[in-house]
């Protein structure tokens, strides 16, 4: 375990590995669940899948989860609107700005949306919600609490997902120290405090906000994802200086999570999913032997585009002291099998 002198920053994760078996991709499942007969309840699998440019922290039995709010309207786009330090790379405080503005905006951190849909589900009270196969809807704003019907502490493993230890490990010819940059990538503790009220507002940082309890049953696990020719890609780190290609070698880069899974144990049901005040949905199997799947993605609409600096807004969710010191900041970049990636999800850390 790292040590706590760091004095820094909880490495949760670390306390429940030695219960945690490494967890693959959600597959099949494992044993048929008894369809229910009328008027019955029975148990199903709910599995909440989040994808895309979603940052996670940990405490004992849960995981929250960050959507960041990366939206933004091209036309009065301003520098708290962007990650730091990009909208003054990008020459948006020159004027006038350089004439291929909004295309370089565009092509390095172009808008993401955050939005929610379902496989597997009878949803019900979803007035916005679209019409078709998967009743996909928007969760900007949202403040989402999924509760476990399961009593104590089930496994989490999150290792996977990018954070300090990764950079350290991609970058081996740097002298920086894991304390150096632990003491600038800590989450901005009020972005994970509770809501002082149900009508308030989240942090507009946040396109959404989602804790997911993990009760003794229950299992969360960091994924690696296979492109289309099924290789896992492998990453690297840059500082803002190192804008052109990625550093590092390509057999130092690190295989990142592109996709977190919480799989609950229901015993219970309909699941209802509270986005606001008068604003909720219940959601319970169609087929009780198959997976009930929660989508909770924040990604671009058009998954095509690729985006390689789309982990700097990560930083957008940081403590004040760590974005005074953007430029020494790392971001995630693409080695080998280069392509449209999905964002490496990354892991935070909250300050004593």
């Amino acid at each position: 375990m790292i040590n706590r002198k760091l004095g820094l920053m909880t490495f949760a994760v670390l306390l429940s590995l030695a219960a945690c078996q490494p967890q693959a991709s959600p597959g099949p499942d494992q044993e048929p669940v008894p369809v229910r007969s009328a008027g019955q309840v029975t148990a199903f699998k709910l599995k909440i899948v989040f994808r895309g440019l979603i940052g996670f922290s940990q405490d004992s039995g849960k995981v929250r989860a960050f959507l960041v709010h990366a939206q933004y309207d091209p036309a009065t786009v301003g520098p708290d609107d962007l990650p730091p330090g990009v909208y003054h790379e990008l020459g948006g405080d020159m004027n006038p700005r350089p004439a291929d503005w909004l295309d370089r905006l565009n092509r390095t951190v172009p808008p993401h949306f955050s939005s929610i849909s379902f496989s597997n589900a009878r949803v019900s009270g979803c007035s916005t919600c679209d019409s078709d196969h998967d009743q996909r809807r928007s969760i900007l704003g949202a403040d989402l609490h999924l509760k476990s019907d399961q009593q104590g502490v089930g496994c989490i493993n999150l290792t996977r997902l990018a954070s300090v230890r990764s950079i350290i490990a991609a970058r081996r010819e740097l002298t920086v120290g894991l304390a150096d940059l632990a003491s600038l990538d800590q989450l901005d503790a009020t972005l994970a405090a509770p809501q002082p009220a149900v009508a308030a507002p989240i942090d507009r940082r946040l396109a959404a906000r989602v804790e997911v309890e993990v009760g003794t049953g229950d299992e969360v696990s960091a994924n690696l994802v296979p492109d289309r020719s099924g290789n896992i890609a492998r990453y690297s780190f840059n500082l803002p200086s190192e804008l052109i290609g990625c550093r590092g070698t390509i057999e130092n880069g690190q295989r990142l999570a592109e996709e977190v899974v919480v799989t609950q144990q229901r015993t219970t049901g309909p699941v209802t999913l509270i986005f606001g005040p008068n604003d909720r949905i219940t959601v319970e199997p169609i087929d009780a032997t198959r997976d009930v799947v929660v989508n909770i993605t924040n990604q671009p609409h058009t998954m095509a585009m690729a985006h390689p600096q789309a982990h700097r807004w990560y930083y957008r969710l940081l403590k004040s002291t760590g974005q005074n010191l953007v430029e020494k900041h790392f971001f995630a970049c693409r080695r080998g099998n280069f392509g449209p990636p999905d964002c490496p999800q990354m892991q935070f850390f909250v300050a004593q």
